[in-house]
């Protein structure tokens, strides 16, 4: 299907998502007429502000819009408000393609009218837009504008899973985040017991993480030790376990310092900390996996470093 001619919609308990049309001049002027609105807005690159005064102008821009949509620039969505029919604001969404070290970026435009500025309104559409537009366009990661003046759509976003861009590489311009397409509380969730973090396992596809499963069998058919020891003792992972890391199988100086070091950073921040860390340092092109930047580091120290700060130096 192609989806710049047949737009999909989607809709959440209180909002559908379709295909913007001109017929929605009247309303969204409402919208991209009101300053306080418009400036929460991301004209980055953009042709003009979106600061629409009279009908004709709303209705020339929803033209262009469309006339982009057919090119497939991107998708332009009227946000309608279930209960009055009316639209209120639009979103746009497109592959960016790959953005500095981050693979397969979307750019996501919400533009809303002021009154549907809440935390409880952005919440629900940003996760409307997440649970369908990573699929859409194979999107790795979401990347959208908050101004520092938008500090309800800051809050809302923090909470699902978005982080600051601090590498100009991947955003030139201020004020943007990201979000990986798991959420650092879900990247948290998978980190086994031994603390090998099976969300960005080269196996994430088929195997969900021993989380899920009795236990992911890495060294034998018996098993993993600390998958075992750690259910034994009624523990979350080693990083409770007053005795760990001990120097068994996972822990063993034949494996990486890493595992070691990440139960005791855990034991430390706690598991969600972890995994921030790792999903910021992804920016700067740091990444966890085997034989990737937090294998072959030569201290516990040096890992410490390389996470807290995103510093290579330290590399062997």
């Amino acid at each position: 299907m192609n989806i710049y001619e047949n737009t999909p919609q989607y809709e959440s308990k209180h909002f559908l998502l379709r295909k913007v049309r001109l017929t929605d001049a009247g309303d969204l002027l409402r919208c991209y007429s009101d300053p306080e609105a418009v400036g929460r807005m991301n004209a980055d690159n953009c042709t003009n502000n979106f600061h629409f005064t009279t009908l004709s102008d709303m209705e020339a821009c929803i033209r262009f819009w469309l006339d982009e949509v057919s090119k497939g620039y991107y998708l332009r969505f009227a946000l309608v408000d279930k209960a009055e029919g009316r639209a209120f604001g639009t979103t746009e969404i497109f592959n960016k393609g790959d953005l500095g070290p981050l693979p397969q970026v979307g750019l996501l435009r919400l533009d809303l009218a002021a009154r549907y500025e809440t935390e409880d309104v952005l919440r629900e559409l940003f996760s409307l837009t997440h649970e369908h537009f990573y699929g859409l366009l194979e999107l790795q990661y979401m990347m959208t504008k908050a101004p520092r003046a938008a500090g309800v759509r800051r809050m809302a976003m923090e909470k699902l899973g978005y982080l600051p861009v601090k590498n100009p590489s991947v955003a030139p311009y201020e004020d943007y985040w990201f979000r990986w397409k798991k959420t650092p509380f879900e990247v948290a969730e998978s980190i086994a017991c031994c603390g090998l973090v099976c969300a960005f396992c080269h196996s994430a596809g088929s195997c969900a993480g021993c989380r899920e499963s009795l236990s992911c069998r890495r060294l034998s058919e018996d098993g993993c030790f600390q998958y075992q020891c750690s259910g034994e003792k009624g523990f979350e992972g080693c990083w409770e376990c007053p005795d760990g890391p001990c120097g068994r199988d996972m822990f063993s100086e034949s494996h990486d310092l890493r595992n070691r070091v990440f139960v005791q950073l855990i034991r430390e921040k706690g598991r969600e900390w972890l995994a921030k860390r790792l999903l910021e340092n992804q920016q700067f092109g740091i990444q966890y996996g085997w034989q990737k930047d937090y294998d072959g580091l030569d201290s516990p120290e040096a890992i410490r470093t390389l996470l807290e700060t995103g510093n290579r130096r330290n590399r062997t």
